[in-house]
């Protein structure tokens, strides 16, 4: 690491160590205690109150990830502390202060109905986080609910808005530090939220677009040990609609942890791992010179993931929590499908580790510190099973070797600093992160060449529009690093209104932009009666992806060059691909980082205790969005290009935006303590002009017909979750999601401008214009638990089994449509989503 960067990040971790070290408290006598349920298992972030004798309030806290709270500078004496918190019922018991008191007391919570599962928002009602748009699956939640995939971010998805995704998807946060994919075992998973505080200046990405994972840590009572399997088998489940035949197909999952004390309850340890066996299939549907193919081949799939966690009490002031978590990946005859021959196919290994540290230090009742250090390590391998050049032809099938071969080594270092400090009636939250991703690479991809074809006549006759490959030194070493500071007030100035207001200001390493500063805000008022308003807005600056850096390094004249020969003989000679001009990628050197500017209003309404509904609008806009322009495009008019002694220049630009308006209606009831449910209802509309930083217009010249409908545009969306208690104790699930169509672009099929790239649209036409149809998907699941050993209410010793169906009704939910006007599947689709699928599981709870 070059000095000029090391320096930034020690800077950054002496003074947070320094300011650790120099903060102190002194109290008289102190009473700490821990928020359990009835397992033993802790309750994060309860809300605490301490009353005296007399009844009259003293304090009032939040417990920390742990369950735990502090209450200082208190006389000796017997106190009543009350605990609230999301999904239990309150719990009051009383607790001594003084010489003689425990050193941990503990407060044991009931579960609460089933109607607060989902719908219960604990603490004030005008808080920043208790916007009723937004969703939080918790543990006991994903237990109910089916889970496609066992993956626990699968539910609480439907509900993400995509317009709000920044250029890497939607951000994923897990225990307070980001992370691209969810890398701990979903045994390990606490909770999941969508759109908590949308508007919290902590974040880089607005509320809906982002997930927030909260990982369990151990029981403070005594050792809890779980198992569950899952299997899945084609025999149970119907055929793809674009299968000529039912492949066998077979899955098992196995889940297990064990968690509990240690060193004599001032610590609690947690480890978990899950294993997958996946024999899926993919469904190939294809035109070739000798006919219709239509093919089903496995893609096997092995993983595995582990987690071990240690939470431990250093002394009264400060906690300690370390965590490692290992991942393993093999999948193989990846890449195959649709109209991907099995010649295409190539295999993944993948091994990803972290390592993180947290230190948690609750100074007093109304001032804590956390401070996080992560380490990750990630390698990743492609290796295609053919090298044989690829032959590409548009809208028909792609046959040959895949054409991709990395190796990718990965590593990031990140240290954060959050600190909380109430004073009054103000709640200050204020920190910083320093960031370092450098990335090891090797890429082999597109050295035995691809050969590019209008139609399957040119194909018939030997004639490629394009040949392209890759030659030089695939080795490229690449290090971007990242900071960023906040700090944010929530006031809350009367108990019917709250205010929020923060700033942002994020920096990046070879990004000339340093004005990125962005302010936030948002208030939350009541007038009475179970009504409440909430109104926000703020700026949410993305990043420059490391990928975009290294993409840039690894096809500059010291690396790889890209040859690319227009109008070919097949098959190529030597003498052919040595006349060939090289192609090239650049970054704009007047690159800005893109942001988003969300504005949105709102009104929460409070029926009675089971019955509430949300509506709200929102507004994005989006700014310096990335793309990619041939700016050695050929010249209209010419088909000359500018340097002729060079092919492509593909030029990284901030010159897209995009604008989103939307409207959601959110209802949440419960019937009779048996029936709950929570919906909503999305109206929007979303365009842009540009598909990410990869995409290049069909015009280099002429941006405008580059506006269109977004990608990912749904004008209806509706995603509904409910639970039925039903008798004699079973239970059941769903999630449902139903959407109106995206939109597909249509092209010619020929490169007419000849600028290498074969997306030229009709005359007239603009970006996505052709509809898809509507996406239609109900998951159900059927549970019963059983419990052992006689313990009756909420008893720790059980076993659960489960069935669920994933499309249940075996709606065909039709993927991939084809806008090449060359191809014979135009207007059509020639992929679907998954058929019907039942998987049968149990769990057991010792």
């Amino acid at each position: 690491m070059a000095a000029k960067h090391v320096r930034p990040l020690l800077t950054a971790m002496l003074f947070l160590l320094g300011l650790f070290a120099s903060m102190s408290a002194q109290t008289s006598f102190m009473m700490r205690g821990v928020a359990e349920d009835d397992t033993g298992a802790i309750i994060p972030r309860a809300e605490v109150t301490l009353k005296d004798s007399r009844n009259a309030e003293i304090a009032h806290t939040t417990a920390n990830d742990m369950g735990e709270f502090v209450f200082s500078s208190l006389v000796a004496g017997e106190y009543l502390v009350q605990v609230q918190a999301q999904g239990f019922k309150p719990a009051q018991a009383k607790m001594a202060a003084g010489a003689g008191a425990p050193q941990l007391q503990h407060i044991r919570m009931k579960v609460a109905a089933v109607s607060q599962e989902i719908t219960v928002k604990a603490g004030d009602p005008v808080s920043m986080d208790g916007n009723m748009t937004s969703v939080e699956v918790n543990h006991d939640l994903l237990k109910s609910l089916p889970v496609r995939d066992d993956n626990p971010l699968a539910d609480a998805s439907a509900f993400l808005d995509p317009a709000a995704n920044g250029v890497e998807g939607t951000k994923i946060v897990v225990d307070g530090v980001e992370s691209s994919d969810l890398d701990v075992p979903s045994s390990s998973v606490k909770s999941v939220a969508v759109n908590r505080n949308p508007y919290s200046a902590e974040f880089g990405r607005p509320g809906k677009g982002r997930i927030e994972v909260v990982t369990r840590p151990g029981s403070m009572t005594r050792v809890h040990h779980h198992l569950i399997m899952t299997f899945r088998n084609s025999a149970l489940d119907a055929k793809n609609a674009f299968a000529s035949t039912q492949p066998d197909m077979s899955r098992s999952f196995w889940e297990s942890d064990m968690n509990g004390p240690l060193f004599g309850h001032r610590g609690t340890f947690y480890f978990g791992g899950d294993y997958l066996n996946d024999d899926q299939n993919a469904v190939i549907q294809a035109v070739t010179p000798a006919g219709t193919q239509s093919q089903s081949l496995t893609t096997p799939e092995r993983s595995g993931r582990a987690l071990a966690r240690m939470d431990f009490q250093l002394n009264q002031l400060h906690n300690l929590s370390l965590r490692y978590n290992f991942n393993l990946d093999k999948a193989d005859n990846r890449g195959i499908g649709a109209f991907d021959l099995a010649e295409r196919a190539y295999n993944l290994d993948n091994q990803r580790q972290e390592f993180r540290v947290t230190e948690t230090a609750l100074f007093s009742v109304n001032f804590s510190n956390e401070l996080r250090f992560a380490y990750k390590q990630r390698d990743n391998t492609t290796t295609p099973l053919s090298s044989a050049p690829a032959q590409i032809v548009l809208g028909a099938f792609r046959g040959g070797g895949a054409q991709l071969s990395q190796d990718e080594n990965e590593q990031i270092l990140e240290l954060q600093n959050l600190a909380t400090l109430v004073r009054g009636k103000h709640t200050l939250r204020f920190g910083g992160t320093a960031k370092r991703h450098s990335v090891d690479l090797t890429d082999l991809s597109n050295s035995g060449g691809t050969f590019t074809y209008s139609s399957l006549a040119a194909f018939s006759a030997n004639q490629p529009f394009l040949f392209t490959i890759n030659r030089g030194n695939p080795d490229a070493e690449f290090a971007q690093g990242e900071y960023s500071y906040f700090f944010q007030d929530e006031m809350h100035l009367r108990p019917n209104l709250t205010v929020l207001v923060g700033v942002r200001h994020e920096l990046q390493q070879y990004l000339q932009d340093y004005n990125n500063i962005a302010p936030r805000a948002g208030v939350s008022y009541s007038p009475g009666k179970g009504w409440v308003l909430r109104a926000g807005g703020g700026i949410f600056y993305d990043r420059r992806p490391w990928t975009m850096g290294q993409r840039a390094l690894l096809f500059d004249a010291n690396h790889l060059q890209s040859l690319l020969l227009e109008n070919p003989t097949f098959p190529i000679s030597p003498a052919e691909i040595l006349s060939a001009r090289p192609s090239t990628y650049t970054i704009a050197p007047d690159l800005l980082a893109p942001y988003q500017i969300q504005a949105s209003a709102g009104v929460d309404k409070q029926i009675d205790n089971k019955n509430s509904i949300s509506i709200e609008y929102t507004m994005l806009r989006g700014l310096k969005l990335f793309r990619l322009r041939d700016i050695n495009a050929p010249l209209p008019g010419t088909g000359v290009r500018p340097d002729a002694n060079l092919a492509k220049n593909d030029q990284f630009e901030s010159t897209g935006s995009s604008r989103s308006n939307s409207v959601s209606f959110t209802y949440r009831t419960a019937i009779a303590n048996r029936i709950e449910l929570l919906s909503q209802y999305t109206y929007s509309r979303s365009y842009d002009n540009t598909s990410g930083m990869f995409y290049l217009p069909a015009d280099n010249f002429n941006l405008a017909p580059e506006w269109g409908r977004s990608d990912f545009d749904r004008r209806h969306r509706l995603n509904l979750a409910g639970i039925v208690q039903l008798p004699y104790s079973f239970k059941f699930g769903t999630i449902t999601s139903v959407s109106s169509g995206i939109p597909f672009n249509i092209t010619t099929g020929v490169d007419t401008n000849l600028d290498g790239v074969a997306n030229d649209r009709p005359a007239g036409m603009t970006r996505n214009t052709g509809n898809g149809p509507m996406y239609s998907d109900v998951d159900i699941r059927l549970s019963r638990r059983f419990v052992v050993g006689g313990q009756r209410e909420h008893g720790t010793r059980y076993i659960e089994l489960r069935i669920d169906a994933f499309n249940a009704l075996n709606q065909v939910n039709a993927t991939n449509y084809v806008g090449v006007l060359t191809s014979p599947f135009f207007g059509r689709a020639n992929a679907a989503a998954a058929a019907r699928q039942l998987q049968l599981s149990m769990k057991a709870s010792f």
